[in-house]
């Protein structure tokens, strides 16, 4: 059995009755996953009790309990040797990193409104060799500094980097995370950034697919077309961004995707080109400072312009009118702007 997550992905569930539910608790040592979440957890205790409970434990959540040490992390994680996923957040962690060992499984790891800062994350990139998911949500990060060079080093397996709900505000900071070879997701999430650009010169993050940046302070088009220039980018996200609120002044959603030339999805649904239903008399153009003009009282439903949307070149100059519904006129403009 399985349901469709919010992306559209099949996620495997099972229904568990009470004497299964009963049975499974009965045998620790069979738990892949557990949850022990806000239940006022300090210490790891007895290391060794750990390893007998659970000896094949995968995930473990300890969100929203009192543990502050990185040592006793480094205890939980030496005592569950298949450990690959570990949630610590709502834990307020000491900025002490001291002694903290290898943590050679964990591929996940969650750190959620734990006050980190991006010093100890590069420490921390000394103990996680296989990390592949790093999540970092609400810790007022503002700045990302690399101690060894300008650009962040190490992290070779790092697929997912999620700085949602930080303090970021100058794309500058995000380039230092150029040369993140694996990195293919980094979430930008509730930040205060105000513009995006590709330097001219170097190729950066060039295996990444998938950039979230809604809700931020975007608000010009040179930000939206810097986006095609990165190599494998085909899911954005720019909701509640100012150049994605129509009403205030901001495009269309079938301007923007016209615009992201190479966009499978936008916003979470599917990116290709959005038809427009003749309605009356429309007029659309392409202005000198490559805009575009939309008739606002015409409805939106069915055309596929999108190469003539992300015509750039400086007085192209496009106005199209039509007069009908019939899907002659329809093709016929199609057929004018292929």
């Amino acid at each position: 059995m399985y349901v469709l997550s919010a992306s559209n992905q099949r996620v495997s569930v099972e229904l568990l009755g009470k004497d299964k539910i009963q049975d499974k608790l009965s045998r620790f040592e069979e738990l892949n996953s557990a949850s022990i979440s806000y239940l006022g957890v300090t210490t790891p205790g007895d290391p060794a009790e750990i390893c007998a409970s659970v000896p094949n434990l995968k995930e473990l959540d300890l969100t929203g309990n009192l543990i502050s040490d990185w040592k006793d992390v480094g205890t939980i994680c030496e005592q569950l040797p298949h450990l690959v996923a570990l949630n610590l957040s709502n834990n307020l962690m000491t900025q002490n990193l001291i002694g903290l060992p290898l943590l050679k499984g964990i591929r996940v790891l969650v750190l959620n409104s734990t006050g980190i800062n991006w010093s100890q994350v590069e420490i921390l990139e000394h103990s996680l060799p296989v990390i592949e998911e790093l999540h970092l949500m609400g810790n007022k990060i503002s700045a990302i500094k690399p101690t060894s060079s300008s650009t962040v080093q190490g992290f070779d397996s790092l697929r997912l980097l999620n700085l949602e709900d930080n303090c970021l505000t100058e794309w500058n900071e995000i380039l230092k995370l150029s040369q993140l070879k694996s990195l293919e997701q980094l979430y930008l999430n509730k930040n205060k950034l105000n513009s995006i650009f590709y330097p001219d010169k170097n190729k950066i993050l060039e295996l990444l697919a998938n950039q979230e940046s809604w809700s931020n302070e975007i608000s010009d088009l040179a930000s939206i077309d810097s986006l095609n220039s990165f190599p494998k980018l085909i899911d954005i996200r720019l909701s509640e961004n100012p150049i994605a609120y129509s009403r205030r002044g901001g495009l269309l959603r079938f301007a923007l995707i016209a615009r992201l030339a190479k966009v499978e999805m936008l916003n979470g649904s599917k990116g290709s080109p959005l038809p427009v239903l003749l309605d009356d008399e429309m007029d659309i153009g392409i202005g000198n400072d490559s805009t575009i003009i939309v008739d606002e009282e015409s409805s939106l439903s069915y055309f596929g312009a999108r190469k003539k949307y992300t015509n750039t070149d400086d007085g192209c100059n496009l106005f199209l009118k039509w007069l009908s519904k019939e899907s002659s006129t329809v093709d016929h403009c199609k057929s004018t702007l292929n």
